[in-house]
C-alpha cells in the first residue's frame, strides 16, 4: 500500500498492513507524499522492526538539475537496504 506520510505508515502497520511503498515528492511519482529523508529512515526502521517490507521507488525521469538530489537520496537508501 502507498504510504504518504510517516503517520499514515505507522497507522497502517498497526492496522495490519504488511508491505508499503514510499518516496519523497521530489524523486518519485508520489507527489502527495510528505516524507523527507529523515522520516523515511524512521519509517524503514519502524517497518523492519515489525517484520514488514517497505519499497522506496525512484520512478521518475531525472534531469541534470536533479542529479545531486538523487545522489543525496540514493546514498542513504543503499544503507537502508542493509537494514532489511
Amino acid at each position: 500500500m502507498p504510504a504518504g506520510s510517516l503517520n499514515k505508515l505507522k497507522t497502517a502497520i498497526l492496522y495490519g498492513a504488511d508491505a508499503f511503498y514510499a518516496g519523497t515528492p521530489d524523486l518519485s511519482l508520489r507527489t502527495q507524499s510528505s516524507f523527507n529523508l529523515e522520516e523515511l529512515v524512521e519509517g524503514v526502521r519502524f517497518v523492519h522492526n515489525r517484520g514488514k517490507r517497505i519499497y522506496l521507488p525512484l520512478n521518475l525521469f531525472t534531469h541534470n538539475k536533479d542529479i545531486e538530489t538523487c545522489r543525496a537520496l540514493l546514498r542513504p537508501s543503499a544503507k537502508l537496504n542493509q537494514m532489511a
